[in-house]
């Protein structure tokens, strides 16, 4: 329901004031024409009139017989939000929509080119088909170790020992030379390899650095975190027999905010945009470390349709536009959004469910949530099964 569908209250005020005075004149008109016999009054007619016409400015007012918030149901990823719409039944007046938010859609019949872009309202995203951002990397490389030999990686030690003793930072030197290497490798990460034999039990995992593989003669690191802060972690060593390849990791690249994946297909592409524009998994890794959630919009995708819908309202729905030819766009301007003042809302939960008291209703997950709607007096309930 839209502003221009509530009651005129100024024409109720005015039309009260006239019904007060036809009142009067009909009740002086009923004694005169009694006195004369006389069965018809013109002021009775002006009442009649007059009561039609407040009932007809009244009517938007008389109590819902229900309300209904569609999906009732809502079962959710962790971090995915849910657009939900609220209708409303009036007696001999149908079912009206009172609050749903702006949508458009974006469809990817083919996947976007290396460096097409979709702007969103203010936000202008890029497709690429690998993200800017890139991790530090470095390489140990050994022929033999020895006993008491050292690697450091940033400000971690790393020691060799024929005769494991349980301080963090020493390693197992196995029967082979891939044999030691693995334990690094596993002593780096804290995963797989036995604690007590293969590394110190009181080891801890590394910080920053991540060992991605080793092999009879290397093993590969890797920064934890993309950027340029990964070519100041420091790697050096005590060994005869090998070295590193560089005093540092190298070759880090900061990310570029609001970058995404194109990925292996359509579907990928558009699930790819609505993680960015939710802002939940896949920085760095679908899309570019630093994009944050969209403040204005969220999105939907099933298979190569991305739905995306406003998380409040506005006077002043956000614009879409696109370069290249993918994806195409449902409309230039979001559109559809319903917004009635009368609506109310409120949520109560173990998680996050978004209820906008001055506009648009979404879920999001994080545990188990229920809220309640209201309109004209009656009330529903939506249930957010979050998983």
């Amino acid at each position: 329901m839209k502003s221009s569908d509530l009651p005129n209250m100024n024409g109720l005020v005015n039309n009260a004031n006239r019904l007060k005075i036809e009142v009067t004149k009909a009740i002086n008109h009923a004694a005169t024409y009694a006195k004369r016999g006389l069965g018809y009054s013109p002021a009775a007619d002006t009442l009649m009139d007059l009561v039609a016409a407040m009932t007809d400015e009244i009517r938007p007012w008389t109590r819902a017989d229900s309300i209904a918030v569609l999906p009732a149901t809502v079962t959710l990823a962790e971090g995915e939000v849910q657009a939900v719409t609220v209708t409303a039944t009036w007696p001999d007046a149908g079912t009206q929509i009172v609050m749903a938010p702006d949508t458009a859609t974006l469809t990817y019949n083919t996947a976007p080119s290396n460096t097409n872009t979709v702007t969103i309202g203010d936000r202008v995203y890029t497709y690429k088909t690998a993200l800017t951002e890139t991790k530090a990397t470095g390489t140990l490389t050994a022929t033999t170790i020895a006993d008491t030999n050292t690697v450091t990686i940033g400000t971690k030690v790393y020691t060799f020992q024929d005769s494991l003793t349980n301080v963090d930072g020493n390693v197992k030197i196995g029967a082979t030379l891939t044999d030691t290497l693995t334990n690094l490798k596993n002593a780096i990460n804290l995963g797989a390899g036995t604690v007590g034999t293969d590394y110190a039990t009181l080891m801890t995992a590394h910080p920053t650095v991540e060992a991605t593989a080793s092999n009879g003669t290397t093993v590969s690191l890797r920064a934890e975190t993309a950027g340029t802060a990964g070519n100041a972690i420091a790697t050096t060593d005590t060994l005869t027999d090998g070295a590193f390849g560089a005093v540092t990791l190298t070759g880090g690249v900061a990310a570029v905010a609001n970058e995404i994946l194109i990925g292996v297909s359509t579907t990928t592409a558009a699930a790819n945009l609505r993680s960015a524009l939710n802002g939940t998994s896949g920085a760095g890794t679908t899309y570019s470390t630093g994009t944050v959630a969209h403040a204005d919009v969220f999105g939907q995708n099933s298979t190569n349709v991305l739905s995306v819908f406003t998380r409040t309202h506005m006077e002043s729905p956000p614009a879409l536009a696109k370069s290249g030819t993918h994806p195409t766009l449902s409309a230039a301007v979001m559109s559809g959004g319903v917004y009635d003042t009368r609506v109310t809302v409120a949520s109560s939960a173990a998680g996050d469910g978004v209820m906008s008291a001055d506009g648009r209703m979404t879920w999001v997950s994080s545990g188990e949530s229920t809220a309640t709607v209201s309109f004209h007096g009656r009330t529903d309930t939506l249930v957010a099964t979050l998983s």
